[in-house]
């Protein structure tokens, strides 16, 4: 079984509530694995100021509507174009990148799973949903840098769906920070798709976050160390079950 890749426009309510999550100060000081709201500042400059740590989430949600609403209409010509353009770009690989995704997990994709999609807007991070199979982009990226992202976390899929097989995973919501397997599918991102089957088919370099590659550990980076674990394994599993004890070890060090 092989999932298809979809492109679709993100439903406007959908683009609201994550450019509320990326500005909310207390979202910001729970997680700082990214500069959320300064992207989102530079994405929406008129929204710069206006959002107050006294502020509740309806206040927040008044504040960020008309702006969201605004750029859906701004920019619907360009959102429409680049659905186009992805889709077109995913119909002509994602057989053989899927097929080779799911061959180097040593894996069986599961049946009920044939869909996997792509929502465009106008967003200044790009989050996912391992398990609904979801990840949202958006339009202003040039395509290369879109076709990575998307890789990246269609990546995260693909390691969630084996771990699952490997270990079950029965908790309502998906991996989180600073969860060991949030971390975990993070770091594989580059030993896991800077192999020749993938970057033959997607030619778009992988980097996992810049902290994992200036964390070091027993003299080389964190992510060396993943690098290194994974060129060695003796089988997908091996590598998965040995690269989560290690950062469950050391996570102190990689947050």
């Amino acid at each position: 079984m092989i999932p298809k890749i979809v492109v679709e426009k993100m439903d406007m309510e959908t683009n609201i509530e994550f450019i509320c999550r990326f500005v909310n100060p207390e979202f910001n000081r729970q997680n700082k694995t990214r500069p959320f709201a300064e992207r989102t500042y530079l994405l929406y400059p008129e929204l710069r100021g206006k959002i107050l740590d006294t502020m509740n989430d309806e206040e927040i949600y008044n504040t960020v509507k008309p702006s969201v609403e605004q750029a859906f209409i701004d920019k619907k010509l360009e959102i429409d174009s680049r659905i186009e353009e992805l889709q077109s770009a995913f119909d002509k690989i994602q057989y053989e990148l899927m097929t080779n995704l799911i061959n180097t997990f040593e894996m069986e994709w599961p049946e009920e799973l044939d869909i996997i999609t792509c929502y465009v807007g106008c967003i200044s991070s790009f989050p996912r949903n391992v398990i609904t199979k979801k990840f949202f982009i958006s339009y202003e990226k040039d395509m290369d840098m879109l076709m990575m992202v998307s890789i990246h976390e269609i990546n995260h899929f693909v390691l969630f769906e084996k771990w699952k097989q490997m270990h079950g995973y029965n908790k309502e919501n998906e991996p989180s920070y600073p969860e060991t397997l949030w971390f975990l599918e993070e770091m594989a991102v580059d030993p896991t798709l800077n192999i020749p089957c993938i970057q033959n088919v997607a030619p778009y370099p992988q980097k996992a976050y810049e902290q994992f590659y200036e964390c070091m550990i027993d003299g080389i980076s964190a992510e060396e160390h993943l690098i290194n674990m994974f060129a060695n394994r003796s089988s997908m599993e091996d590598f998965l079950n040995t690269a989560y004890d290690f950062i469950d070890k050391n996570k102190e060090l990689l947050m």
